[in-house]
């Protein structure tokens, strides 16, 4: 009995205020759907974090190697791996003429970063060392996946860093969404940020698979350089 009172005496303050009890339970019930909507959001982010967490402490690198004197390879415990191919790159002195590329004598990878002066290259905070042609690749081992590119870069010492071209874009992948988004989206780097160029696509790794966004980007800031990838 007092629980009806108590009702019929709410609905009649909520009519004297102008406000209908319908309204009322309305907003009620609004309030309570946003509070689930907001709980429900917390859950899920929490849910991707723990899932970036066991993605990140699952896959690990396994180490870098030098396949050849020009190359580096670094390859990651789920498969992926990611490199960059000098074989076909030129090389270019102060003066703009083409030269050997320079050596690092620990382990023959070409590091075009060496301090000093390196095979009369280039020397550490007066020079600048362009490289034409290097090749940035990142790729799954099964099911395979590759995607490749070459690029025109030039470390200056002293000023930003550019990369120049992009080109030379290679995809071996069972299927993949045009269009391939190529190119140098970075030309120059900035006080913040590197500049970088590249290519990404959506690719599906097998027949009937989702779509995936997958891209290699060459970096270069600081007069050093890397591969930014989806592989890695």
């Amino acid at each position: 009995m007092k629980k009806l009172i108590y009702a019929a005496g709410l609905a009649l303050s909520l009519s004297l205020a102008g406000i209908s009890s319908s309204a009322f339970a309305s907003e009620v019930e609004d309030s309570s759907s946003n509070k689930v909507l907001v709980e429900q959001n917390a859950l899920f982010e929490k849910a991707n974090e723990n899932l970036l967490e066991l993605k990140n402490s699952a896959k690990r690198s396994l180490g870098t190697d030098h396949p050849t004197p020009y190359s580096q390879i670094t390859t990651y415990s789920d498969g992926s791996a990611t490199g960059v191919d000098f074989s076909e790159a030129t090389f270019y002195d102060e003066a703009g003429n083409e030269i050997e590329p320079p050596m690092d004598n620990d382990t023959d990878l070409i590091t075009p970063l060496s301090d000093g002066t390196s095979g009369g290259t280039w020397s550490s905070g007066s020079g600048y060392t362009c490289v034409k042609g290097v090749k940035v690749l990142g790729w799954y081992s099964y099911p395979s996946i590759e995607m490749s590119f070459k690029a025109d870069f030039c470390m200056n010492s002293g000023t930003y860093d550019e990369i120049s071209r992009v080109y030379s874009p290679y995809m071996n992948v069972f299927d993949w969404e045009q269009p391939l988004n190529q190119g140098v989206f970075r030309a120059k780097e900035t006080s913040e940020y590197s500049a970088y160029g590249g290519i990404s696509a959506k690719v599906r790794r097998y027949e009937n698979s989702n779509a995936t966004l997958e891209h290699v980007y060459l970096r270069v800031q600081n007069d050093t350089y890397w591969v930014d990838s989806s592989f890695d």
